[in-house]
């Protein structure tokens, strides 16, 4: 296939589609492409699929009543395939498409990968705002199977029910393959044997550098081992939201791995075999800044959230809620905002709110460090990621906690003495309702509820703070009126 635009309502195909190397392929906005048999449509060129919301492209088969049979060819087509695009090609988009009923079951292991996408040696290749829906794969990567070099981007999509049989019901990617993986739903996409791994996501690869998956909500899918399974030297896990799945949050499967496991919500897996929050064969890995909590397994009553079958050199920052021996960690009842009410796939992780309350523990409680991380400027709610002077622990960051610059004092409040030593009084007229303090960092370290009228004098004992600066938040009318800054001596 040479230069082509295809502005037509639907396209029926009949027969394997190539795209070459050096063409283009233009499909406009609203087509249909209906497959009319098991026919795969592979790129060596361009492949430029933009739809807009509301106007999507699909990419489907004619009649998908038998697309579960795994024994047969019939009810799917044999998916998109990015093979060896040389560079010198332009981009390639996939953009508000919609792609189902791929099923990979050929005869060699490689045409048993990818049910909807293949990349093969392929990059300079976005796939943004797409639903990857009902897809099969006898072996790896149902939804998306990376290998060879590829290195796409995969963002802003909603990757869910979709079926391999051995690993990555959403996403496989292998060998030296670094994809950027952000912003995505990824949900109810499930492994379907007794050794399948990462029904979310799936990463192999022996050397070099694995993906970046960043800000994404996995949850609802189903595997032996982990919603994420990291298999590689050093991939990058930041700001997921990972719960409710069937399996332990992440599982990494690489002794010598250096992977980071930064700012993750990790939260009300369940495994009916054996498993955890994280769980890992690498000693190396870096765990901060997650909240691990309520993660179970058959064995409940002796469960531990973090796991390392090695040793565990760096576990710091992490509100975990089964102590954990070493590192600066806390055990805190992290008072999210609206939980699912309880663990594993029959709990809708997507319907619950995973942000933190303003009283949570977590609030400005990570590493006060974190520019060696490349955290993103905003987590996966679109909250500014370091708010108040200091990240939180898990994937929201809360947006309350105040820092030097947004004092705001009221004329009509009274704070005194101020240098303080155990006491410090507040007159006002208006009646408060909280009363909260936080240390130079953001962190809350110590709250005040009143529910009666109005008071006109409040003492708070403040004995049990350090000395320093702290500010002293006030709020009335479930709003913030004050803040002030207070000095403890």
């Amino acid at each position: 296939m040479e230069n082509t635009v295809w502005n037509y309502d639907s396209v029926k195909i009949i027969g394997n589609v190539t795209v070459l190397d050096g063409a283009i392929l233009n499909i406009s906005q609203n087509c249909v492409v209906e497959f009319q048999g098991y026919y795969k449509f592979t790129v060596q060129g361009c492949l430029l699929a933009e739809g807009v919301e509301d106007e999507e492209i699909k990419f489907t088969i004619a009649d998908p009543i038998d697309f579960a049979d795994t024994s047969t060819f019939a009810g799917a087509w044999n998916g998109i395939e990015f093979d060896n695009i040389s560079e010198t090609n332009d981009s390639s988009n996939l953009i508000f498409c919609i792609i189902e009923y791929g099923k990979a079951r050929g005869n060699s292991i490689e045409e048993k990968n990818g049910g909807a996408i293949i990349f093969n040696n392929s990059n300079k290749i976005k796939i943004s705002h797409c639903e990857i829906t009902n897809n099969i794969a006898i072996n790896s990567g149902a939804g998306i199977y990376l290998n060879n070099y590829s290195s796409p981007i995969i963002e802003y999509s909603y990757i869910h029910d979709n079926i391999s049989y051995y690993s990555g019901g959403g996403i496989s990617s292998n060998t030296y393959c670094n994809p950027l993986i952000n912003n995505n739903v990824i949900s109810y996409n499930t492994t379907g044997n007794s050794g399948g791994v990462g029904g979310g996501i799936h990463i192999s690869t022996v050397y070099g550098n694995g993906p970046t998956i960043l800000n994404n909500f996995i949850c609802n899918n189903s595997s032996a081992n982990g919603a994420v399974y990291d298999s590689s030297p050093n991939s990058s896990v930041i700001g997921n939201i990972i719960c409710n799945n069937n399996s332990s949050g992440i599982y990494n499967g690489h002794e010598l791995s250096h992977s980071k496991y930064i700012n993750n919500t990790i939260y009300n897996n369940y495994y009916p075999y054996f498993g955890c929050g994280i769980d890992s064969w690498g000693a190396h890995v870096v765990i901060e800044n997650n909240l691990i909590w309520n993660n179970t397994d058959k064995n409940s009553s002796n469960q531990e959230e973090v796991q390392g079958h090695n040793g565990l050199n760096y576990v710091n920052y992490n509100n975990i809620k089964t102590e954990f021996d070493t590192g600066i960690n806390i055990s805190e009842e992290p008072m999210i905002i609206d939980p699912t009410n309880g663990q594993g796939i029959d709990f809708d992780a997507l319907n619950a709110n995973w942000q933190l309350d303003d009283n949570s523990p977590c609030v400005n409680a990570g590493n006060p460090e974190t520019s060696e991380y490349d955290l993103p400027e905003f987590d996966y709610y679109g909250n500014i990621r370091i708010y108040g002077g200091r990240v939180d622990m898990g994937a929201s960051e809360n947006q309350f906690v105040v820092n030097i610059n947004d004092i705001m004092p009221k004329n009509d409040i009274n704070i005194f003495p101020n240098p303080c030593n155990d006491f410090i009084n507040i007159e006002t007229e208006t009646k408060i309702e909280n009363i909260n303090i936080f240390d130079i960092n953001g962190r809350l370290v110590l709250t005040k509820k009143y529910n009666s009228s109005i008071q006109k004098n409040y003492e708070i004992d403040c004995s049990g703070l350090k000395q320093g600066i702290y500010y002293l938040n006030i709020m009335a009318n479930n709003k913030k009126v004050s803040s002030n800054t207070i000095i403890i001596q």
